[in-house]
């Protein structure tokens, strides 16, 4: 049996007696990609509904904002698998858009399974053109582009999705864009006029409240196996949580991780916020204001012990 970690003088062993112990059969916290997992709150619900009116409606161009952690890329895999299997539908996400704008180009294609043989971008803009035009007039598809960490696009690639949104019909843009990324990407796209005007949806994903941080905590629990009435974090449980994590979900995650690892070692039935915050001690950073306090105590010891 292999040991994971020690409190005081508890040792505990591998998951599976810990996930015995709370009546589940994986892992609830993992900071992982598997979209069981992802958590629709009401706000994020919100947003998938307002995303997918830009794209049914071929309205063109969105934008969805939020601070690290917020659930930004899992929200955008959650559009990618809703479109990935529909045959009127082709949609592709570009996790990494900050290279050059002919890199930037190749991986388009690439995901959109096109063959080229181009190196000049204006060779490889005309084959996406010619790829976009086929599919939306010839075959009656939509095209669907989300980009992931769009803060980190350069300018050259911004006016590269310019150049992209004027591909239109009558009464439709041909190339639906979604564009996910952290609050400074809206400074940059309302920095260039051309760009900004073209947005027809913006949307400010915030951090969870309390009743939404209980909400995933139980979600994530139920789904991995957990079936009882009583919730597993207590109501001050879930207060301490909410106020440790500034409800960012992939930091509530974190702090449940360890949460689950406190609880299991002190053998609690329930977690309360006094093992929340033993839990934040091991998943968060150190409070620099604390740090201090720490120091300037264990100074005023070293003066007393001297005199």
């Amino acid at each position: 049996m292999t040991s994971i970690s020690k409190y005081g003088d508890i040792e505990f062993g591998d998951n599976s007696e810990m996930f015995n112990f709370y009546s589940l059969f994986e892992q609830p916290f993992h900071t992982g990609t598997d979209p069981r997992f992802f958590y629709l709150s009401d706000q994020h619900k919100q947003m998938i509904d307002r995303c997918l009116r830009v794209i049914q409606d071929r309205l063109g161009f969105g934008v969805v904002l939020g601070p690290v952690g917020i659930g930004k890329s899992s929200l955008a895999r959650v559009l990618y698998y809703r479109f990935e299997l529909l045959a009127d539908y082709r949609v592709s996400v570009i996790y990494d858009p900050s290279g050059a704008p002919g890199a930037i180009l190749k991986t388009i294609l690439r995901e959109f399974d096109q063959p080229y043989t181009y190196r000049h971008i204006d060779a490889l803009r005309q084959a996406f053109q010619d790829f976009v035009y086929r599919e939306t007039q010839d075959y009656g598809r939509t095209i669907v582009l989300l980009i992931d960490e769009a803060q980190t696009m350069n300018r050259h690639t911004f006016e590269l999705l310019r150049r992209l949104l004027n591909y239109e019909g009558k009464n439709e843009k041909l190339l639906q864009i979604i564009l996910f990324g952290q609050n400074e990407l809206a400074k940059r796209v309302i920095s260039k006029p051309n760009l900004q005007n073209r947005v027809m949806s913006w949307n400010n994903l915030v951090p969870l409240d309390s009743r939404s941080v209980a909400e995933l905590l139980e979600y994530r629990l139920f789904v991995a196996g957990r079936k009882e009435k009583q919730p597993l974090f207590t109501l001050d449980g879930v207060v301490e949580m909410n106020r440790l994590s500034q409800g960012i979900p992939r930091t509530i995650c974190s702090v449940a991780y360890q949460a689950l690892l406190v609880g299991y070692a002190h053998r609690a039935g329930s977690i309360n916020a006094e093992l929340v915050r033993e839990a934040a001690t091991v998943a968060l950073p150190p409070r620099p204001d604390l740090n201090g306090q720490q120091e300037q105590r264990m100074n005023e010891q070293d003066e007393e012990e001297g005199e």
